[in-house]
């Protein structure tokens, strides 16, 4: 999947490990590189498998967590001009190529 960021700050977490520790810590660390380096191998939100996608907030601002460790998730939303929907009103996941990841937070 392509991967963007909200802003310089999160993209700055995401990409310099040593700004993430001094942020969140090793053990956020380590599962948000995990994490990151998990969505560029998928090649569609539906191929989540760990983390434990979970829907935040309906369309039209859909929004996604995943979790991290602890009390930590991502929180992440398609990032297609156009989404794709099933029958029944559900985006459909395998058609999310292009994600954007928004903020790491603490699980609510």
């Amino acid at each position: 999947m392509e991967l963007s960021f909200q802003d310089r700050d999160i993209r700055a977490i995401c990409e310099d490990e040593h700004k993430a520790k001094q942020v969140y810590g090793d053990d956020v660390t380590k599962y948000l590189q995990t994490r990151l380096a998990d969505f560029r191998a998928y090649k569609s939100l539906k191929d989540v498998i760990v983390g434990r996608l979970t829907e935040l907030t309906p369309v039209p601002n859909l929004s996604y967590k995943i979790d991290l460790c602890g009390e930590h998730c991502m929180v992440i939303c398609p990032n297609h001009v156009k989404l794709d929907y099933l029958e029944d009103g559900i985006v459909n996941l395998s058609k999310v190529s292009r994600i954007q990841i928004l903020k790491i937070d603490r699980l609510k």
